[in-house]
């Protein structure tokens, strides 16, 4: 939880402040879904973050994974090479991480 938390040893007083960030807020959208040649993924990282956009099979096998910041906001992907399926897409920052399913038909 956000907030001042005072923590005490025997001898000493500290103090800490933990802001959390609530990851609920950055938007990440992926369409179009079912997708065919691209899959376009708009996202928000916090700022000076940098993540990464993995995207697995349903066996969980990493496909491809790309580095991304908050320069573009999005990032479109080729599902060409793509075997018709579910795939799942996850964005990860120190903060954040979120994930979501696309189904590829081609």
């Amino acid at each position: 939880r956000n907030g001042t938390y005072v923590y005490s040893l025997p001898g000493s007083i500290t103090t800490a402040t933990i802001d959390k960030v609530d990851a609920t807020q950055y938007a990440y959208q992926v369409y179009p879904n079912p997708a065919s040649t691209y899959t376009k993924i708009d996202f928000e990282l916090p700022v000076n973050e940098i993540g990464t956009i993995s995207i697995y099979d349903v066996a969980g096998t990493i496909i491809k994974s790309y580095q991304v910041d908050n320069t573009f906001g999005n990032l479109v992907v080729n599902n060409q090479d793509f075997k018709s399926g579910t795939y799942f897409y996850t964005i990860t920052s120190p903060t954040v991480r979120q994930t979501k399913k696309v189904v590829v038909i081609n």
